[in-house]
């Protein structure tokens, strides 16, 4: 390890000793992190509820007219190993960037706990030509194969992580590719309809706005850097 390495590693080190010893960001963080588990269970019961709700899909301009995508496997391969990809990515950010950890849980668990609402409104199925995800058991359920719609988590979750980690330029550029990337995939497999994704942008700013008003005390923290 060069010598510039170990010096940024001690400093990154530092920064983190420095800031768990504040009471305030250490019960900030547990917060977030136990939120974004109740968010994540609220998730998971909104999907069996919407699989379980009568519905029935409808037509979408786009999905309509794309062409069926010719490497299937490879793209539901891309979907759900991509997402836990995104995620581990967003964990690891933020470990490079601590002082974003509390605001970001937080903002990342009121996304969750809004869509698991959103799922729960509109009761339709997905469009019939979408891809099955055969091979993926549990996982694939969980990560595709619901009646999840309304709105696109494998899209909303790299773009609101962009939005909050926006001063960390590479995040920024990285995380917005993987948004566009998901968008374009989901698409293609015709998981979700064009209205799930094209209202991402609108509900991620929405969410990172009122993220700002709501933890005006965690968000302190990226103020500290400017």
């Amino acid at each position: 390890m060069k010598k510039q390495e170990r010096t940024k590693m001690r400093a990154l080190i530092q920064e983190h000793r420095t800031l768990l010893k504040e009471s305030s960001f250490r019960k900030s963080v547990l917060m977030g992190l136990l939120w974004l588990l109740v968010a994540g269970f609220l998730t998971s019961l909104a999907q069996k509820y919407a699989n379980q709700a009568p519905g029935n899909p409808v037509g979408d301009i786009i999905l309509d007219n794309l062409p069926a995508f010719p490497r299937p496997d490879t793209l539901i391969c891309f979907l759900i190993w991509g997402s836990l990809t995104i995620a581990l990515s967003i964990l690891i950010i933020g470990l490079l960037n601590p002082r974003y950890l509390p605001a970001g849980l937080k903002t990342i668990a009121l996304l969750y706990s809004t869509r698991a609402v959103f799922i729960c409104l509109t009761h339709l199925k997905t469009h019939p030509d979408k891809i099955a995800a055969d091979g993926y058991g549990s996982l694939g359920k969980l990560l595709y194969g619901s009646n999840d719609l309304f709105f696109s988590g494998h899209t909303a979750l790299p773009f609101l992580a962009a939005l909050i980690f926006w001063e960390v330029k590479w995040a920024r550029y990285y995380l917005l590719s993987a948004a566009v990337v998901f968008a374009i995939g989901t698409l293609c497999a015709k998981s979700h309809y064009s209205i799930d994704i094209f209202s991402v942008p609108f509900i991620g700013y929405g969410l990172i706005s009122l993220a700002r008003r709501l933890f005006k005390k965690d968000f302190r923290y990226l103020n500290a850097l400017d």
